[in-house]
């Protein structure tokens, strides 16, 4: 079994079924890490006990893994975080939330991933577009790029189901006012029609079929000579976005090369 060797050292949570979690290694310091990327995460589950040798009943577990989109800048070295849904039923998300801080939990020291702004021009406009918890990896990419010169602007486009969905809402929201080349565009789709949310309503795959509307809304627009759009999150979002963009000239990356349409694929 893989003993842990990292320590909960914070845990924020947003919604009954969303929480932003800071873990911090045994080592005294976090990998090293591009912004984008991610890391597998691991938890010792506990099994019914069994029958054990002279009738007594032997306890035993099994270590299940995840693996979670990085959120915080890679400057940032004295912890990891990560924003995590609670799936219902979840076989690693039901004892994460068990957890507080405190509890102990495995990180792989090895960070994987190609979904980073490597071969992006530093004179292109980025499109970040995420549902859910695919908002993560664009919340490193902005911390660690904040005082840079690493795009000409940069727009995240967030979809949740509800407002209160909408993780990081404040932070970016408070980078857009700081920074003008950084634009905020949050959509929800379950948000009740007599609540005081005065922002867009719909999937995103809609928003992008107004293409005159949305370019107002990010400050330029959805030109393939000079756009790169990341994607990350419901894989039928990617789908209808892939299809979409890809009808007006966009053409994926294909393992980490070329290309001005990137995926991060969660399931």
């Amino acid at each position: 079994m893989t003993p842990p060797n990292a320590t909960i050292v914070s845990r924020e949570d947003l919604a009954p079924d969303l929480a932003i979690f800071r873990m911090a290694s045994d080592e005294g310091a976090a990998p090293v890490f591009e912004a984008g990327q991610y890391v597998t995460l691991g938890l010792a589950i506990a099994e019914p006990p069994v029958q054990g040798a002279g009738g007594a009943p032997a306890l035993t577990s099994r270590f299940v893994r995840r693996a979670f989109s990085i959120a915080s800048s890679p400057a940032t070295r004295d912890h990891l975080e990560f924003l995590v849904a609670h799936v219902d039923g979840g076989e690693f998300t039901t004892p994460l939330w068990a957890l507080g801080v405190g509890g102990r939990i495995w990180i792989d020291p090895h960070v994987r991933g190609r979904f980073t702004l490597a071969g992006v021009p530093a004179d292109a406009h980025v499109l970040l577009i995420a549902t859910g918890t695919g908002i993560a990896p664009y919340m490193s990419m902005l911390r660690a790029y904040a005082s840079q010169a690493r795009w000409s602007r940069v727009a995240v486009v967030h979809g949740a189901r509800l407002v209160r969905d909408l993780a990081y809402r404040q932070e970016i929201e408070d980078r857009v006012q700081r920074d003008r080349a950084v634009a905020y565009v949050a959509t929800v789709t379950r948000e009740p029609a007599s609540s005081a949310w005065p922002g867009a309503r719909g999937r995103i795959p809609a928003l992008l079929r107004d293409t005159p509307a949305l370019a107002r809304q990010i400050g330029f627009p959805l030109d393939p000579s000079r756009v790169h759009v990341f994607a990350c999150g419901n894989p039928d979002m990617l789908q209808e976005v892939q299809a979409l963009l890809e009808s007006r000239g966009f053409h994926p990356q294909a393992h980490g090369v070329g290309g001005n349409l990137h995926f991060e694929r969660y399931w």
